[in-house]
């Protein structure tokens, strides 16, 4: 299963859940948003690098949607939701 298109496109879903664009003109790659999750790992990775250069992060600041495109919505129940779709995927 891990290799067949359903689970790549499954894949793909979970992480970028409103898809992928591509920009013809600039060559580039896009997309509006990436699973809660991932972008939470991704700013906790950032943190944690200031701090070990030094730096002070006031986690009392720290909003969980502080920073995250549509900011007004919660998209961490679908997200989760799409994780839990994509692995029964591997483990029914």
């Amino acid at each position: 299963m891990p290799g067949t298109l359903k689970a790549r496109e499954k894949l793909q879903h979970l992480v970028f859940p409103e898809g992928i664009f591509y920009d013809r003109k600039s060559d580039e790659v896009r997309t509006t948003r990436v699973n809660t999750l991932f972008e939470l790992t991704k700013r906790i990775s950032d943190i944690h690098e200031a701090m070990k250069k030094g730096h002070f992060y006031d986690f009392g600041e720290m909003s969980l949607n502080a920073g995250i495109k549509g900011s007004g919505s919660n998209f961490l129940g679908e997200d989760l939701e799409r994780m839990e779709e994509y692995f029964e995927l591997f483990w029914p």
